[in-house]
């Protein structure tokens, strides 16, 4: 059952990265424009999305609006990302594993509660230092 999931998982990824790059017409060599100029004027609206598709909350519990899938499902999710761009799978690797990852390990339920749910919905970007 497992192996279905990550299949699953994967085949969403792939499936939810193609149709927005279609949607915004965001074609192979736009992304290598994105890298080489680090300029992605529809980031915060691809942000979003991937806060309403769960993207962004693979590692944090249901209660704070995530998925609650593990290392290797948000690894799976994370490679299909950068298959579409570095600069977006960097974004994204940062968010989720630098940032909301360590908070939901480590946090207060007071900070977890504050946070979490701005960093899974795509309202708040996630930095670490």
């Amino acid at each position: 059952m497992r192996r279905q999931e990550n299949l699953f998982l994967f085949l969403y990824t792939f499936r939810f990265t193609s149709l927005f790059v279609a949607k915004i017409n965001f074609v192979i060599l736009r992304c290598r424009e994105i890298d080489e100029t680090d300029s992605f004027p529809e980031y915060r609206e691809f942000w979003l999305k991937c806060g309403e598709q769960g993207v962004l909350g693979t590692l944090s519990a249901e209660e704070f609006g995530g998925t609650g899938m593990g290392l290797f499902e948000t690894s799976l999710m994370l490679e299909e990302l950068s298959r579409i761009s570095g600069g977006v799978y960097m974004g994204i690797f940062a968010h989720t594993c630098l940032s909301s990852y360590v908070i939901e390990r480590n946090g207060t339920a007071e900070q977890k509660a504050k946070f979490l749910p701005g960093l899974v919905s795509g309202q708040t970007i996630g930095m670490c230092f």
